[in-house]
C-alpha cells in the first residue's frame, strides 16, 4: 500500500530505489514480508522489523505520531512494517517546516495534524475497509456454492439486501 496524498513522486521513488538497493532486491522475510523500507538492512536471513521485534520477545506495534512528535502527542498503534514502509515513508514527502516545525507556531501544527489524519486514514481504508472488501468479494461465491444462489433468504441477514424496484417498461419510440 502506497498513500496517495501529496508529496513528491521522484523523491518518494529514489528512496524505495535506494533501501531496494541496500537490501537487495527480491529479498524477502519468512512471514513474506517484501517491501525494502520494512526489511532490516544487513540482517542473515532477511527479517522485517516485526519478526525482528517478535523474535526479541518485543511487541510488533510502533506508536505512530500522525502529527510528528513535535506537533502533537497523540499515537495510533501501527504494525511495526507499515509504520516503516506506509506511514513514515509518506512524512518524508511533507515539508521540512511542517514536520520539524522548529518554532513551534500553530499553523504548521494544525497542517500536520491535517497532513497524519489524512495519510492515517488512508492507511486505514485500505488495510481495513478494502481489506474486508476483498474478503466479502470471495465470500460471497462460497456461500453461493455451499448454501445456493439465494442463501442469505429467511436468515436475519436478508434486510441487508439490496431492496430492488420493479424494472419500467420503456415504451417504444414512435
Amino acid at each position: 500500500m502506497t498513500i496517495t496524498y501529496g508529496g513528491d513522486p521522484i523523491d518518494r521513488f529514489q528512496r524505495r530505489s535506494k533501501s531496494e538497493r541496500r537490501k537487495g532486491t527480491g529479498k524477502k522475510c519468512q512471514c513474506g514480508e517484501d517491501r525494502p523500507l520494512a526489511l532490516l538492512p544487513g540482517s542473515t536471513p532477511t527479517l522485517c522489523a516485526s519478526c525482528d521485534r517478535l523474535s526479541k520477545g518485543r511487541s510488533p506495534v510502533d506508536d505512530h505520531h500522525p502529527a510528528g512528535k513535535t506537533n502533537h502527542p497523540t499515537t495510533v498503534p501501527i504494525w511495526a512494517n507499515d509504520h516503516r514502509a506506509v506511514l513514515s515513508d509518506a512524512q518524508y514527502d511533507w515539508p521540512n517546516e511542517t514536520w520539524k516545525n522548529p518554532s513551534g507556531t500553530p499553523t504548521l501544527a494544525v497542517a500536520a495534524w491535517f497532513r497524519g489524519y489524512l495519510e492515517t486514514s488512508e492507511y486505514l481504508a485500505g488495510d481495513f475497509l478494502l481489506r474486508g472488501v476483498r474478503f466479502l468479494e470471495r465470500l460471497e461465491p462460497f456461500l453461493r456454492k455451499r448454501l445456493g444462489a439465494n442463501w442469505w433468504r429467511g436468515t436475519e441477514l436478508e434486510e441487508f439486501a439490496p431492496k430492488r424496484k420493479q424494472e419500467r417498461e420503456v415504451p417504444h419510440a414512435k
